[in-house]
């Protein structure tokens, strides 16, 4: 019973943790209150458009962005490529396997802008920064990065498939 009662008196106060005292927060003591990250409606139009995540595994692309620069070079050969469908449009989502590990900032590049050609195809290009010192070995699985790139509803309408394209080949997905 007193176990019981330990338990319970833990429970309610991290429960009750979920608010600020003063300028010091106790939310993050706190593991169901939340993300401690603001709402994306908290930021200006210029920082949600500047928004990319550059994670390992996963990047967002602008439309709007110019092409890769010097340090960007072409994935060699994309080995598949797919779409994920959201309330909101679709998610362009690509794989390569790279030749060595260490390749970082992976990105599908847009450009025509994301707009689809006289044929209805929009095309991407897979980009990746190479690492400054290749390292040796690694499997097929530790090579191979992953991009992707969002298309909202609205351009979707006049898109008949979607090219994600490498320096030495390219994957064509049909929507209709």
């Amino acid at each position: 019973m007193v176990r019981q009662g330990i338990l319970l008196a833990a429970m309610m106060t991290l429960g009750a943790c979920g608010g600020s005292i003063g300028s010091m927060s106790l939310a993050s003591l706190n593991p169901f209150a939340g993300s401690s990250r603001p709402a994306a409606d908290t930021m200006d139009d210029a920082t949600v458009s500047d928004v990319q995540q550059d994670a390992a595994t996963q990047t967002t692309v602008n439309f709007e962005a110019p092409a890769p620069a010097a340090p960007y070079t072409q994935v060699p050969e994309v080995t598949r490529a797919w779409l994920d469908y959201s309330p909101r449009g679709v998610i362009v989502r690509a794989d390569a396997v790279l030749p060595t590990l260490g390749f970082h900032s992976m990105r599908l590049h847009a450009p025509q802008g994301g707009r689809a050609d006289a044929t209805g195809d929009v095309h991407f290009e897979f980009y990746a920064i190479p690492p400054a010192s290749a390292p040796e070995g690694g499997t097929a699985n530790a090579r191979t990065v992953s991009a992707g790139a969002f298309i909202p509803n609205e351009r979707l309408l006049t898109i008949n498939s979607v090219t994600v394209s490498g320096a030495g080949n390219a994957r064509t997905i049909r929507l209709r």
